[in-house]
């Protein structure tokens, strides 16, 4: 199971509420935070997990605390899968 991973600005961290069995499957947690036209148009056939990140952010800025870094982890393992720096972000 693979789920997002947020690192705040005042030192702490969180994890998603939800999960998907491949990290790219994870654009279903935008349900509702991004434009319905869109989430509509994702497709895990398409996505790839720096494509995913950009998205989280842009998904996330308006409903998480300041973050300033998103990981795609492993939940069993914690291995991280991938990540991105919000200031990697234009």
């Amino acid at each position: 199971m693979y789920r997002f991973k947020f690192y705040y600005n005042d030192g702490t961290s969180g994890l998603s509420g939800g999960y998907a069995m491949r990290p790219t499957a994870l654009y279903f947690e935008f349900d509702g935070l991004l434009d319905l036209d869109e989430f509509n148009n994702l497709s895990e056939k398409n996505m790839t997990t720096k494509k995913l990140l950009k998205l989280a952010v842009r998904a996330y800025k308006d409903f998480e605390p300041d973050f300033y870094r998103i990981e795609i982890i492993n939940d069993k393992t914690n291995e991280i899968v991938d990540y991105i720096e919000l200031k990697e972000v234009k």
